[in-house]
């Protein structure tokens, strides 16, 4: 995996506070699969973009978030494309990516600070909390998504 190590939000990261409590997870239900599985942080800038080559001819790139509230409500974009070349040129470009970031581990710091770890995990619930039923009909047009991203920053 190549996740983002930069947020978009100011002045509190809700983004990276919720992916340090999945990564947590991940990381601890993934332990004994190290030589399969690897995450990865780029910090040079935000990545908002999401993409994935499958064998080396199928590749998709684009900006839905892969969740709930992405899906009922907002507008996402995204492109599949069915070729060889491209599909290698967005792998050559992942792995560049990969070569960049730096890797993150269960030893890292922030999974085993447990004043961080409550933290993240009240951020994590409180956002998987919004994207549910809960905050249906609440839209850009009405300027109530402000609650929303008011839980994020």
């Amino acid at each position: 995996l190549l996740l983002s190590g930069s947020s978009d939000f100011y002045p509190v990261p809700g983004d990276l506070m919720t992916q340090v409590h999945f990564l947590g997870s991940f990381l601890k239900d993934t332990r004994g699969h190290q030589d399969r599985v690897k995450v990865h942080l780029y910090s040079e800038r935000h990545m908002h973009a999401k993409h994935m080559s499958i064998d080396s001819v199928f590749s998709y790139i684009g900006s839905f978030n892969y969740d709930l509230y992405s899906a009922r409500r907002n507008l996402e974009v995204g492109v599949a494309v069915f070729d060889r070349r491209f599909a290698g040129d967005l792998q050559a470009l992942h792995q560049k990516r990969v070569e960049e970031a730096r890797a993150t581990t269960l030893r890292d710091w922030v999974y085993n600070q447990p004043v961080v770890q409550l933290v993240c995990a009240v951020t994590y619930f409180t956002i998987r909390l919004s994207g549910r039923n809960f905050f249906d009909g609440l839209d850009c047009f009405q300027r109530k998504w402000l609650v929303r991203k008011g839980a994020l920053t």
